[in-house]
């Protein structure tokens, strides 16, 4: 009796799993409705969306960037990386190889505290 109740429970639980093997199976393999496929869609362009807020605020929070020019001097600009704040004394040659690499892509500063210490660092 008890090997008997055993394999039933046994069937019970192989039909179980197997169902829902197959089911998921069929989900996986079926063709989306156009409503499904307009609502996947809608859902990538939203993420979408939401990165690129994320990135413009990022971007908006530079006030400054330091850049050293090809004259091996070290600058500040406005964060569009254009208008020329002012220059510095700081020349290349006193800084890491890692600093001038980073001041060649361009070091985006927040506010002017940060951007002060910065350059004290640079210049000491």
């Amino acid at each position: 009796m008890k090997r008997t109740i055993g394999i039933c429970l046994f069937a019970a639980v192989m039909l179980l799993v197997g169902g829902l093997c197959g089911k998921t199976a069929f989900d996986a393999g079926r063709i989306r409705t156009a409503e499904e496929t307009e609502a996947v869609t809608e859902d990538a362009a939203v993420a979408q969306t939401e990165r690129t807020a994320e990135s413009m605020q990022i971007q908006k929070t530079c006030r400054y960037l330091l850049r050293m020019d090809d004259d091996g001097i070290l600058k500040v600009y406005e964060a569009d990386g254009i208008t020329l704040l002012f220059e510095t004394n700081i020349r290349a040659e006193r800084l890491s190889v890692q600093t001038r690499e980073q001041l060649s892509n361009g070091i985006p500063v927040d506010d002017e505290r940060e951007l002060y210490d910065l350059l004290e660092s640079y210049s000491s």
